[in-house]
């Protein structure tokens, strides 16, 4: 499956939240519609539906269902070149006593937080499809027989996408500065000393994904009750130039850097847990370190907007 393709089918699992849901009943199939939620690793998909409604009844007779997740249409292209996949699997319950039911549930409300309400009523289970087979249509005359694998390849794509994105919004943030601004304090330190910081997590954050895959736990978790202030010291003591064009050009090098190492990544690595604890709590995975550098530079560009904005920044 070419690049285009995996996009395309990470969008769509990612942008569409409902899907058509294929069940057995009296050995015959039955069509509904659910709204369903991914994993991050796209390996498996999540349904919360009521055992009053009556696929909720043919699965627990028979667990065997397909999902379809198909683009909408909007009536600007033949409706035959909409992408859609179908999956086939087994639909099991994952009760509030498993140990990864939070974990599911979160995946599912951060999605459609408005139905949260939902997981107050006694009739309503969740449950995991886990893809066994899979068809995917990602345009007119480009049909996929999907693995598990791809699935996750095309999930470690899109959150380097997304990560990719936020760098590139904080970049031309920080170009739009006039360097007065790039050199001026703002919350104890300047939009320079922020640069600065961030090129060294792009670099530590790529030694951190390899401690992890040896079982070590990252070293900066020992500043973390201090909110890493000493290890962010350090690190805009490094990386000291005050020219913006220098720290923008050592930025993008830093971030190539921690891609090109990212990409080189067997997919199912993202989300592996190596029993390190994360010092959020939960498990320390490269997904969730990408995830905090990501959230970092998005934090960052909105703290500067906000200065920028004030009356006297």
């Amino acid at each position: 499956m070419d690049t285009q393709s995996r996009q395309t089918l990470a969008r769509l699992i990612q942008e569409q939240r409902i899907a058509a849901f294929g069940t057995l009943r009296d050995s015959a199939p039955f069509v509904s519609m659910v709204l369903f939620a991914a994993s991050p690793d796209f390996a498996s998909f999540y349904i919360h539906i009521s055992r009053l409604a009556q696929h909720t009844r043919d699965i627990l007779q028979d667990s065997r269902s397909s999902l379809m997740i198909a683009e909408t249409d909007r009536g600007a292209v033949d409706p035959q070149t909409l992408a859609r996949v179908s999956i086939q699997g087994e639909a099991i319950e994952v009760s509030r006593t498993d140990a990864g039911y939070d974990q599911a549930k979160s995946v599912y409300l951060q999605k459609l937080p408005q139905a949260a309400s939902n997981f107050g009523l006694g009739d309503f289970s969740l449950f995991r499809i886990q893809p066994v087979k899979a068809r995917y249509v990602a345009g007119f005359g480009k049909i996929f027989n999907l693995t598990l694998a791809e699935f996750k390849q095309a999930a470690s794509e899109y959150r380097l996408a997304q990560f990719e994105a936020v760098f590139t919004q904080f970049a031309a943030l920080i170009q739009s500065l006039p360097e007065t601004l790039f050199l001026s304090t703002m919350n104890g330190w300047s939009p320079r000393d922020v640069v600065a910081h961030l090129i060294g997590w792009n670099r530590y954050m790529r030694e951190v994904c390899l401690r992890l895959q040896q079982g070590q736990t990252p070293f900066y978790y020992a500043d973390a009750a201090n909110d890493f202030q000493n290890v962010n010291a350090e690190l805009v003591a490094r990386y000291a130039s005050q020219d913006k064009d220098v720290m923008l050009a050592e930025l993008s090098t830093s971030k190539e850097e921690l891609i090109q190492y990212l990409v080189s990544l067997d997919a199912s690595i993202w989300d592996t847990d190596y029993g390190i604890q994360h010092h959020r709590g939960g498990a320390a995975t490269v997904a969730r370190t990408v995830k905090s550098l990501g959230d970092d530079y998005q934090d960052h560009r909105q703290e500067i907007e906000a200065w920028t904005s004030s009356p006297t920044p």
